[in-house]
C-alpha cells in the first residue's frame, strides 16, 4: 500500500462515514476533486474492498 501524505481530513472524514454506513440508509458519498490528486488511493487507503 503506498503512503499517503496530507490527507488525514480527509481520511477521518473517509472513516467516519463508513462507521456509519449501516445508519445512512442509502447516502451517498462521492470524493471529487482534480486529477491526479488522489482520489482513488484515499478512498482504497483503509483496504477495504467495498468502498471502490
Amino acid at each position: 500500500m503506498q503512503k499517503i501524505y496530507n490527507r488525514e481530513t480527509e481520511l477521518n472524514e473517509l472513516q467516519r462515514v463508513t462507521a456509519n454506513i449501516a445508519d445512512s440508509k442509502g447516502k451517498l458519498s462521492v470524493v471529487v476533486g482534480k486529477r491526479r490528486i488522489g482520489k482513488t488511493a484515499t478512498a482504497k487507503h483503509d483496504g477495504r474492498n467495498d468502498l471502490y
